[in-house]
């Protein structure tokens, strides 16, 4: 028993755990009294993993959010296993502490499999001990504790790399069928985790197969099996289990996140974060952080003299043909993948469109993780390996690493120290006790009522990566504890990749009041709906929804209403509408009516740019996003005062993720961009488009007035028509026009359908 404690590492395991000990004593001996984010991703990624564990009855199935149409589990970041095995066990009361300790003690194992790494490739025990701590403690991956729960498990990809080495090294099929189920646990923690891993093993099996093309079993077979197999059959069985169709088919931000230089080597934490500010360096965005840690830098530039030094003795045959070699040579591949390359380049950028499987990645900065774990332990390698060949400068080569670990130690604290501060202050809120007095009241409430689901104001839905509504952060911890505490289903939605068609259906409910809102044919009418608020602030249509509906429970921090589709979807407003369009007889400019021959207003449908896809006519406005496009130049006004521009843009050629800007230049020569609008916040949707709307204010020192949409990072086109620009509270506006086979009214650009409320 006592050589076993001995054994090197077990010491790093207990050593390591002493080390998490220390930072997070606060939360350490009380992992289920605390969650480590109240707020953001981390709130929700703790409600959906906990709601699907003690509610849902199946394991595909999400039953807290996007309400009546649910969610798949996948698209939530639910850890579906993890939260299978709390329910099937009985758990749940004890879910957020088992999540909680996971995340620790994640560290101590990644630390025992980085010193395995490490004597893999021959360094002795005492660096390997010291080194395996401090690169498990420097993990990239730590910076997820505050949120991407799913994405902190640091041990993921130095397990990889120990799979990856028994394959090729040992003969038999274990280790392949091994990291077929490892893999398949880590897609059904985050896909993300999954993609990286997967990378990770493709680009080590075809590094090594191309060194060594005779053992092409060990490398191509017996990895990229199971690794291809275990894609292939994650991607069946979710399309096999998903009742969800109108998913956009790709996931928005290939091109945003992507890692570069100055996310391997800008500390943002540490004494050398000092410089960083003193210099006034940009660190790039923190969904790429990857820092290399200093001595790892050092160790990099010190391999670099020491090859061009020896460049006539060391071939880079040589060199890439080395067990160490070719691993560095896959991360550098996966590096380069991380950096977008050679993606990123307008040359190669219409590949990604075109090519499906690489239109599923996103975030690519988390990829250079792998860079991370192979760069620092290869230099140790590298140093162990001057170590042995270079007697006379052993000591030299001793102090440096010692000098290096301890310097490596003053970069781990205060990262550490900010973490643990951060994830050390909220109480478990999924315990009723620890909810605030007036939540518990609402909640004890609501308990005691028959409602079928909750709408929470401000109302959130995201993501369809096209169009979303955003609330406020407090609104969305409110919601998701209320519906937790009563087992209510939520209308708001806090998911990636939601059906586009559904997320249609909740714009529009918010549309305005002569719009009928067709999701109360998926709701049903018998189900109810309890619309609840708290204290922040509502935009005009949130307000006039808790205007329509009678409030019936009330305290400082929320008021419920009884939200009545009759009250809320009647056809008073259609009916006023269609009375004004019938008195609106003076006929004007591009078959615009009024009830007034004197109204100024501004119209474009575009007739002179002919294009295959209009809303009416057969002209639009078609541009590309990269490009700084100027929609409307020098609107000039009338008079002072509030004007609305609203505009349709066409969702299907591409997703709405643009902004609309107005600029405008002043009599003293300068000029503002006095509104930015984004357009993804659409209340009114037809078919395939979208209608855009905002006021813009004219005074006396403006001169000049242009709409443009800014440049953003794809070359995709899109199609904009029937822009519209008045005055408000103007006369109104009417026309008429059909669209795929219905007629509408158009009253001030809003489209409304004449069969509206079953006229």
């Amino acid at each position: 028993m006592k050589k076993l404690f001995l054994r090197p590492e077990i010491l790093v395991f207990v050593f390591t755990c002493l080390i998490i000990v220390g930072f997070y004593h606060q939360v350490i001996f009380n992992l289920n009294e605390v969650i480590f984010a109240p707020d953001g991703d981390g709130i929700k990624n703790y409600y959906t993993y906990l709601f699907h564990a003690k509610y849902d009855t199946n394991f595909w199935d999400f039953g807290g959010m996007n309400y009546p149409f649910y969610e798949h589990i996948v698209y939530t970041d639910a850890q579906p296993l993890l939260s299978y095995f709390i329910k099937i066990f009985g758990l749940t009361g004890y879910g957020i502490g088992i999540l909680n300790f996971l995340m620790l003690i994640a560290f101590p194992i990644s630390a025992v499999l980085i010193f395995k790494l490490l004597k893999h490739y021959g360094v002795n025990t005492i660096w390997s001990v010291l080194s395996g701590i401090t690169i498990a403690l420097l993990t990239p991956q730590l910076l997820r504790l505050t949120g991407h729960f799913s994405l902190s498990y640091s041990f993921a990809i130095p397990l990889m790399w120990l799979i990856l080495i028994k394959i090729s090294s040992i003969k038999g099929v274990k280790w392949s069928i091994l990291l077929f189920f490892i893999l398949f646990t880590a897609f059904f923690t985050h896909p993300y985790l999954g993609l990286i891993m997967s990378v990770f093993g493709l680009s080590y099996g075809f590094v090594f197969w191309y060194f060594e093309r005779g053992k092409w079993k060990n490398y191509l077979l017996k990895i990229w099996t199971p690794i291809l197999s275990v894609i292939i059959l994650f991607q069946l069985m979710v399309g096999l289990t998903d009742s969800h169709t109108d998913r956009m088919k790709s996931p928005s931000g290939f091109f945003e996140y992507y890692a570069d230089w100055g996310s391997l080597l800008l500390p943002h934490h540490g004494p050398l974060n000092s410089i960083v500010q003193f210099f006034e360096l940009e660190l790039s965005e923190w969904e790429t952080w990857t820092y290399l840690g200093f001595f790892t830098i050092l160790i990099i530039l010190l391999a670099i003299v020491f090859y061009v030094i020896n460049i006539k003795s060391i071939s880079l045959k040589t060199l890439f043909n080395s067990p160490i070699g070719k691993i560095y040579l896959a991360a550098h591949l996966v590096l380069l993948f991380s950096f977008c390359f050679p993606f990123k380049f307008e040359l190669f950028k219409p590949i990604v469109e075109n090519v499906s499987p690489i239109k599923q990645f996103r975030v690519l900065g988390r990829f250079a993780w792998v860079y991370f774990y192979v760069v620092s332990i290869g230099g140790i390698v590298f140093l162990n390996y001057l170590l042995n060949k270079y007697y006379t400068q052993k000591k030299l080569i001793i102090v440096f690493y010692f000098l290096g670990i301890a310097f490596t130690i003053l970069e781990i604290i205060p990262v550490h120290t900010q973490t643990a501060k951060t994830i050390s202050h909220s109480k478990n809120s999924f315990k009723s006790e620890y909810l605030n007095d007036d939540l518990k009241q609402l909640v004890d409430w609501t308990n005691n009522q028959e409602y079928d689901a909750i709408l929470f104001l401000p109302f959130t839905h995201l993501s369809s990566e096209n169009i979303f509504l955003m609330g406020t952060e407090e609104a969305n911890y409110d919601a998701m504890m209320l519906s937790y505490h009563t087992k209510l289903p939520l209308m708001n939605t806090i998911t990636s990749r939601t059906s586009v068609s559904e997320a249609i259906q909740f714009h529009n409910l918010f549309s305005p009041d002569y719009i009928e809102k067709e999701i109360y044919n998926s709701i049903g009418e018998n189900k109810k709906i309890l619309l609840v608020r708290n204290n922040d602030d509502l935009n005009k249509n949130e307000s006039r929804m808790v205007e329509k509906n009678d409030l019936i429970f009330e305290n400082k921090d929320f008021k419920a209403y009884d939200f009545k589709a009759s009250d809320w979807n009647e056809s008073t407003a259609f009916k006023e509408v269609k009375k004004q369009s019938e008195l609106a007889q003076f006929d004007l400019k591009n078959e615009w009516r009024s009830d007034t021959s004197d109204v100024w207003f501004v119209y474009d449908g575009f007739e002179d740019s002919p294009q295959d896809i209009t809303l009416v006519g057969n002209g639009a406005f078609a541009a590309q996003k990269d490009k700084f496009v100027i929609l409307k130049d020098n609107i000039q006004f009338p008079e002072n005062g509030k004007y609305k521009c609203s505009f349709w843009y066409n969702m299907r050629v591409d997703r709405v993720n643009q902004m609309a800007v107005i600029e405008q230049e002043f009599t003293n020569g300068e000029s503002s961009w006095v509104m930015i609008h984004d357009m993804r916040k659409t209340n009114l949707i037809v078919g395939d488009w979208a209608r855009i709307s905002f006021e813009l204010e004219i005074t006396d020192d403006v001169v000049k007035t242009m709409l443009f949409f800014p440049p953003n990072e794809t070359e995709n086109w899109f199609i904009v028509d029937e822009l519209l620009i008045q005055k408000v509270d103007d006369s109104n506006l009417f026309k008429e026009e059909r669209l795929n086979g219905k007629d509408y009214l158009i009253y001030n650009n809003d489209w409304i359908e004449l069969n509206s409320f079953s006229e």
